[in-house]
């Protein structure tokens, strides 16, 4: 479910146009819905952390470099109620359901005490997967590296979420 605060940022989000084909962000959000429109970032912490309070400041002190190249950041805590939605209130941050959280843990082998952050790309695969958290340089960097951001790019897309 996504929590009011997100909704509320998401709902000041650039609407996609009628040819889009994005799909629309609900409370049943899967990684598989994002596929070819997104490039979840997810970020797994066992609660609000240190690691999962400093990514998220990062994140969103760069959301619109983020939106820019249609990130969608997505915290995944072990619990709903473990202080996301004070560090998601930023454009560009949804929620999964929580049997979405357990099934991306399990794909992408995340204990539960863990911290980690995994880039998804637009083709559902994983691109970068780090312990710690990571910078928005090295983000930026990668995706720019991407050829289906390179093909955005000469193709002119605007790239806004």
């Amino acid at each position: 479910m996504i929590h009011l605060p997100v909704l509320l940022a998401l709902a000041v989000l650039p609407m996609p146009s009628l040819e889009s084909s994005a799909p629309q962000i609900t409370s049943q959000l899967t990684l598989a819905s994002l596929r070819h429109d997104y490039r979840p970032l997810l970020v797994f912490a066992h609660s609000a952390n240190e690691e999962f309070r400093q990514q998220m400041q990062a994140l969103s002190e760069r959301a619109h470099d983020l939106q820019e190249r249609q990130v969608l950041v997505v915290p995944v805590l072990l619990h709903e109620d473990s202080g996301a939605g004070e560090n998601t209130t930023f454009a560009g941050a949804a929620l999964l359901e929580p049997a979405e959280r357990l099934s991306a843990r399990r794909r992408f082998h995340i204990s539960e005490q863990e911290f980690t952050v995994v880039l998804v790309g637009k083709d559902g695969g994983e691109k970068l997967k780090s312990r710690t958290p990571v910078t928005i340089e090295r983000l930026l960097k990668l995706i720019d590296s991407m050829p289906t951001r390179q093909k955005e790019l000469r193709d002119g897309h605007t790239g806004q979420l």
